[in-house]
């Protein structure tokens, strides 16, 4: 083969490497596959550390931390102080101001969004755990997340309703069978100083 047909050889196989090379570096890019939810799961994690923010904000208030939340029982009506009832709590009420300042209305009903606030706790026997709702406004929908806190009761620790009076904790009945004016649904479940231990759940969406 002559010099310049040889040259020529070289040259049409630079190309056609080139185009090979070409060609699966724009294969190799079109395989990549961006997540569609991407933006979505990055919002949920936006959504979650707002709400263990305000969980651990009112872990460590002076006064009303979140153990003052978890008492705000009236005993009288046997729901929540001022809560439509035990099955919604709160229901589509505001929290009272007393409970978490009004820190959920703000970061989440202002734009729009839905959350549930659940106790869930120790129960002696066949359910080890049970939940009470605070704050129930529908089944969770697609996308939502849950931030929990958890907090300790002790025995001579008192409910916070207003007008309670000092009865300690450790002198209710979970019994919901009970006559008087003594029914607070956590029970005690130790025979130390520790009364219960209350994880306060958080689902928004």
């Amino acid at each position: 083969m002559q010099e310049p047909d040889r040259a020529q050889a070289f040259t049409l196989e630079g190309f056609v490497a080139a185009a090979v090379v070409l060609a699966s570096v724009l294969l190799a890019l079109q395989t990549v596959v961006v997540p569609p939810d991407a933006g979505t799961a990055n919002q949920d994690d936006s959504l979650r550390t707002q709400a263990e923010d305000i969980l651990r904000t009112q872990a460590s208030a002076d006064g009303h931390d979140l153990t003052h939340t978890v008492r705000y029982w009236d005993p009288l009506r046997r729901t929540f102080d001022g809560a439509q009832d035990r099955t919604v709590g709160y229901g589509d009420q505001a929290l009272p101001t007393a409970l978490f300042d009004g820190a959920f209305e703000r970061t989440f009903s202002a734009r729009g969004l839905t959350y549930n606030v659940v106790l869930v706790y120790h129960q002696p026997g066949v359910a080890p755990r049970r939940e009470e709702p605070m704050l129930y406004q529908g089944t969770p929908g697609p996308g939502a997340v849950t931030a929990r806190h958890t907090v300790t009761l002790y025995d001579e620790m008192t409910l916070t309703s207003p007008g309670v009076g000092p009865r300690q904790l450790d002198q209710y009945d979970a019994d919901p069978a009970v006559d008087t004016a003594t029914f607070y649904p956590i029970p005690d479940v130790s025979d130390g100083p520790v009364y219960n231990v209350v994880e306060v759940r958080v689902t928004v969406w």
